[in-house]
């Protein structure tokens, strides 16, 4: 009789239910919180190449690589980090039938601040980043 009231002891059940559970709710965790700090520096970088395309095609003097490296850069970021900004930034001026087109494009080098969530979509050359690019395209004024 003993025997099997020890057997039918449920005490711990949640426990070690909770234990088990408990790593992959933190590693969701984790991916929600990464997720959207890299959607909210993507978000910037979006901002930041549409500012400089803008910029380009008002200031009809300034079309060039180094002025818009400058202006971009100078710029205040929130989110992103500066030094993680991959030079040059890509700027592209093409002149069409409908006149002058300029696009910004711009790459960085995210870093991911989890290691497990690095491994699993981090650069296969440096898996602590991610790479995100962004571009702008105006036309010209």
């Amino acid at each position: 009789m003993l025997r099997t009231t020890l057997l039918k002891s449920e005490k711990g059940q949640s426990m070690v239910e909770f234990a088990l559970l408990l790593p992959i709710l933190i590693l969701i965790l984790l991916m929600i919180i990464e997720g959207g700090l890299i959607f909210g520096g993507y978000l910037e970088l979006q901002n930041a190449a549409r500012d400089g395309a803008r910029y380009a095609s008002v200031h009809t003097d300034k079309q060039d690589q180094t002025s818009i490296n400058t202006y971009i850069t100078g710029k205040n970021f929130i989110i992103v980090d500066k030094s993680n900004l991959v030079q040059p930034i890509g700027f592209t001026k093409m002149t069409n039938a409908q006149g002058t087109v300029l696009t910004v494009t711009l790459t960085y080098k995210y870093p991911i601040i989890t290691p497990i969530i690095g491994g699993i979509i981090g650069d296969e050359d440096d898996e602590s980043k991610l790479t995100v690019i962004t571009s702008a395209t105006m036309r010209g004024e």
